[in-house]
């Protein structure tokens, strides 16, 4: 397989995936959605396929558009096992925490948590490249967030998705992202160095 194709089979596995959900019987939207009292009654995979649904199709554009954009240009960071990772990891992290510390959100749909995660993993994973667009990138991440929970959601985004931004997932996405990349980092950091010889 090219090194292209194998690089980028996570970001066309989740678009051809999310894509393929819209046109799916609403029935399979209600199994699938982040809804709060499945999970309680144990359909825990909830927890995962309710980012891979979107509120309407300018949120399913919004949240690819911003995979694609992000993969493009961290592709060649970390092996494809860690990559996966990046996104997996956060995707889960992100409802798991919106269930533990937000009970006030019954339903909870869309990647933008995940995709927060995804940003702070590959710029972590930059560090030892690129140290100062890393850094920029992860306060910029940072400001965003801060931004967010203390003056609200974007109103005109609300619009444009037809829902209320959970700016909850976002923050919780980015904390999720943070404790993998925390994990990638020391991982990488204590990997024995190639030794060369003069």
């Amino acid at each position: 397989m090219p090194t292209l194709l194998t690089r980028f089979a996570y970001p066309i596995l989740v678009t051809l995936i999310c894509c393929a959900l819209v046109f799916a019987p609403s029935a399979w939207f209600e199994s699938l959605i982040f809804n709060r009292q499945g999970i309680a009654e144990g359909e825990v995979w909830r927890l995962f396929t309710g980012n891979l649904l979107h509120s309407n199709n300018y949120h399913l554009l919004l949240n690819m558009l911003g995979m694609w954009v992000f993969w493009y240009v961290y592709y060649d960071l970390a092996n494809v096992r860690w990559q996966g990772l990046f996104l997996l990891l956060p995707m889960v992290g992100c409802t798991l925490l919106l269930w533990s510390f937000n009970p006030e959100m019954q339903r909870y749909v869309g990647m933008s948590g995940a995709l927060h995660g995804l940003v702070v993993c590959f710029a972590a994973a930059d560090l030892f490249h690129n140290r100062r667009l890393s850094i920029l990138v992860l306060l910029g991440v940072a400001v965003k967030i801060a931004a967010e929970q203390i003056m609200g959601p974007s109103a005109s985004l609300e619009v444009m998705i037809g829902a209320r931004v959970a700016i909850d997932a976002h923050l919780w996405g980015a904390l999720s992202g943070a404790l993998v990349a925390i994990v990638y980092c020391l991982k990488t950091w204590r990997s024995p160095k190639p030794s060369t010889t003069a």
